[in-house]
Parts: structure tokens; sequence; C-alpha cells
């Protein structure tokens, strides 16, 4: 099929129903959500498109709900959000498990989805275009629990954690 970004909605729809929490009642386990947010210093006008194009043909990727700045795709049983600010020059990128038939929750898709959609970020910004990002990754606790503003680690945080040995970062809205 053919799809052309800049004639989508610019009202962003209600896409809630896609990405309503699910919970486990087979079994304890819950589901999870992981993200990145990209803070860019500028970007032209032809980003989102260009990567919105390059999203939808990956494989094995389902989009479910799009709009002129943003869209929910499905891949195997995870479901990715993705939203861009243009007037923030900010992209983020949310993405959940999903439960199979008898309610539990498999994450390996989760995971596969997250490398996928920032590899594809990724290419897009070093091929097309030469500016400055800023990688932030959210708590996945805030995410998980449906915050507004999670906590945002950075990229370097994250990986001088993981070269210290230690296995986890608390944000500071951590049991508040």
């Amino acid at each position: 099929f053919y799809l052309l970004p800049c004639l989508l909605h610019d009202k962003i729809p209600n896409f809630l129903p896609f990405w309503k929490p699910f919970r486990s009642t087979a079994n304890s386990s819950l589901e999870i959500c992981i993200g990145r947010v990209y803070e860019f210093e500028f970007l032209p006008l032809g980003f989102f498109p260009r990567l919105f194009v390059r999203i939808i043909h990956l494989s094995n990727i389902t989009p479910v709900s799009c709009w002129k700045t943003g869209l929910v795709v499905d891949f195997g049983r995870a479901r990715g959000l993705l939203q861009y600010n243009e007037s923030a020059h900010r992209l983020s990128l949310k993405i959940r498990s999903m439960p199979d038939d008898n309610g539990h929750f498999k994450h390996i898709d989760v995971s596969k989805l997250l490398r996928l959609l920032c590899e594809t970020v990724d290419t897009t910004i070093e091929t097309w275009y030469d500016t400055n990002c800023k990688i932030l990754i959210p708590c996945c606790h805030c995410l998980s629990e449906g915050s507004l503003s999670p906590w945002l680690f950075t990229m370097e945080e994250c990986m001088e954690c993981v070269t210290d040995g230690l296995g986890y970062l608390l944000c500071k809205n951590y049991r508040r």
C-alpha cells in the first residue's frame, strides 16, 4: 500500500484504545514498558516523514494508527508508540509488551522492536542529517505506571552504571 505522511491528519487521534495497559490475569507477571527520547538541536522539516516511511517498511511491522507526527505499530507481541514534537525537536519512543491468548507476557519482542526502531532512527539521522542528538532513556517504572513526565536518564549515566557493574539506576520519582 502507499502512504504519504504529509497528507495525514495534523490532529492527534485518540490512540489510547491502542495504548491501554494490559494486565495479566493468568499469572502475576506484568507488562513491561521501555523507551527512548531523542532531543535534537535542530531538524529539517522532512525528518519525521522520512523516518515514518522507513519504519512502516520494516519487515513484521504493522501500523495500527498514524497521524502526521506519530504512529502506533505492532511487532509480534510488542506495541510501539512514536511521537514527534516539531517545535521542541523531540522524538519519543515507547514500547510495551502485549499479552498472548493465555494472558502471559513474552518480552523478547519488546527488546527486538526497541532495537529495530532505535537502529532506524540512528540510521536516518546519520544518513540524512548533520545534527547533534541527545539520547535519553525514560525510567521503565515511570512508564509502566503511566507517568506523564517519566524520569529521564542520559545514555551516559546508563553506560557508566553498566561499566561500574551496577544492574540498575533509581530515578528521582522512585517511591514518592
